[in-house]
């Protein structure tokens, strides 16, 4: 994973995991279970980031900037939990 690996997620995936889209928020949340939210699916520069990681559960970070809405950091993964 990159160190600033970034994601994004959408108006519905924010509603579907109760996050903000245009606030800061942070989010724990399975990258599979991320990859399969997304209604039309990611691009490949999304999957690569997520699809290593299996079922392990990431923690992302979205900073409140008015130019990058959806837009979560990834902060950590885990080991399964």
């Amino acid at each position: 994973m990159a160190d600033r690996a970034t994601v994004y997620l959408d108006r519905y995936q924010c509603e579907k995991f109760d996050v903000e889209y245009f606030e800061s928020c942070e989010l724990t949340v399975r990258a599979d279970l991320l990859l399969d939210s997304k209604m039309q699916g990611y691009d490949k520069i999304h999957r690569d980031i997520l699809e290593p990681m299996g079922n392990k559960f990431i923690h992302l970070e979205h900073i409140n900037r008015k130019d990058s809405p959806g837009w979560f950091r990834v902060k950590s993964k885990e080991i399964n939990a």
